[in-house]
């Protein structure tokens, strides 16, 4: 495929479902040095950098370690929950151009995002990932909460935890 006209560029971003985000000023600290700019939609500049970057994960947030695939949301030492609220905040205000929400809404937000949950049921070479007796899909890989996980996994794998040793465990990974 040709990129070298419009449509080919379009077509080819499109088609792998690639995103834009322009505007992102070269760091002082980069390990690379910018030496020509070839852009036809002439967003780029010796300044500035246009980059392209694959659709961010919609589901299973609550086993992110990162909010935005470029590090803007992450604040050291703060929580998925709490840089996804920031992220509800700014997303409202800035693109929805809105006012700012409220805690609850947030809180609201954050939820409904950490409770969309997928998981693969089929693989072009093993198949179904629920057949003979195999544990695939959604059926055994999602659970309401932490401690049911624990337990899940628990007894699926004999490992012969104390309740004091799952309660600890839950509270390890929730303050992950």
């Amino acid at each position: 495929m040709s990129l070298s006209r419009t449509n080919g560029h379009t077509l080819a971003y499109r088609s792998r479902q690639l995103h834009r985000a322009r505007g992102l000023p070269i760091p002082a600290t980069a390990e690379f040095e910018l030496v020509a700019v070839d852009d036809p939609y002439h967003f780029a500049s010796s300044s500035e950098l246009s980059l392209f970057r694959r659709p961010l994960p919609t589901a299973n947030l609550e086993f992110d370690s990162t909010v935005m695939w470029d590090g803007r949301e992450v604040v050291p030492g703060a929580t998925v929950a709490s840089e996804l609220a920031t992220q509800a905040n700014d997303a409202t205000m800035g693109h929805a151009q809105g006012r700012a929400t409220t805690q609850a809404q947030r809180e609201s937000i954050v939820r409904f995002e950490t409770e969309l949950a997928t998981a693969q049921i089929l693989d072009r070479a093993a198949q179904d990932l629920r057949s003979a007796g195999a544990r695939g899909g959604p059926d055994n890989g999602s659970a309401p909460d932490l401690s049911t996980a624990v337990e899940f996994y628990d007894t699926r794998f004999n490992v012969g935890l104390s309740a004091q040793d799952k309660s600890d465990l839950a509270a390890f990974l929730r303050s992950l």
